[in-house]
């Protein structure tokens, strides 16, 4: 008997699928987010962002505020029930905490979220003028903490990882290139660390480290600075330190 193959038919996002990008518009912008950003940022119908974000505050997923709409406590409680990311925060915040202290910097813990970075974690203490981060998805080829996460990882791997398409721009200091990122990620293996300075955001410099569990990079730790006032130069080697005390602490 013949197999009969029913092809469904092409559909837009459902409200799920909705939710969840006006979700991570949010987190993203790391700020209120109006109802017109947020149509901007997911391309969902004005109308259709407005109805949703109002549902998820009343769920508790999104707080309304006079400036838009940030993420709820609801969403961060269950962002912070995975066993695996508790554990790792939990093992980590000593170290973050000290490396804020003894640079003066901004400390961050990142994972690897399909072809770009979250960060779960972050330290302030006196560096000016660098804003919070936490839930943001990065580039992972315009950010340090993401080039971390490829560094020890094959060219094949990396390459899987980014995808198919262009690298983008994101600032005029970004790398393009495939080659030159491959030589940069490299070089940053041997030693330990990667810098990058002006490729995320204009006037910052970002210096990062992998941190490894069973021989697999598991997630990044890193520092955050403006290039105005502070200097990325000796900070691989206190980021290099930190990124092998993270991994004892989680093997252990």
């Amino acid at each position: 008997m013949e197999e009969l193959h029913v092809t469904s038919p092409e559909v837009g996002p459902s409200s799920l699928e909705r939710a969840l990008l006006i979700l991570e518009a949010c987190a993203n912008q790391g700020a209120a987010t109006s109802v017109s950003a947020i149509t901007r940022a997911t391309g969902i119908p004005k109308s259709s962002v407005h109805r949703l974000c109002w549902i998820l505050t009343r769920l508790g997923a999104l707080t309304a505020t006079k400036g838009g709409f940030t993420i709820g406590v609801r969403v961060l409680a269950l962002g912070g029930s995975n066993p695996w990311l508790r554990f790792l925060r939990t093992e980590t915040a000593p170290v973050l905490h000290t490396l804020a202290a003894t640079t003066g910097l901004v400390g961050n813990l990142a994972i690897l979220a399909g072809t770009e970075v979250v960060i779960v974690d972050e330290v302030f203490t006196s560096e000016r003028g660098v804003p919070k981060e936490v839930g943001r998805r990065l580039p992972l080829h315009a950010s340090a903490i993401g080039k971390a996460l490829l560094m020890g990882r094959s060219r094949a791997e990396v390459d899987r990882i980014l995808g198919a398409a262009e690298l983008d721009a994101v600032t005029t200091s970004t790398i393009l290139d495939r080659d030159e990122l491959w030589a940069q990620l490299e070089s940053a293996a041997e030693r330990g660390f990667v810098v990058s300075e002006g490729e995320w955001r204009p006037g910052r410099f970002g210096v990062a480290a992998p941190v490894v569990s069973n021989g697999h990079t598991v997630a990044s730790v890193g520092l955050i600075g403006l290039i105005a006032t502070s200097s990325p130069d000796g900070v691989g080697d206190i980021i290099r330190s930190a990124a092998l005390d993270i991994s004892a602490r989680l093997a252990g």
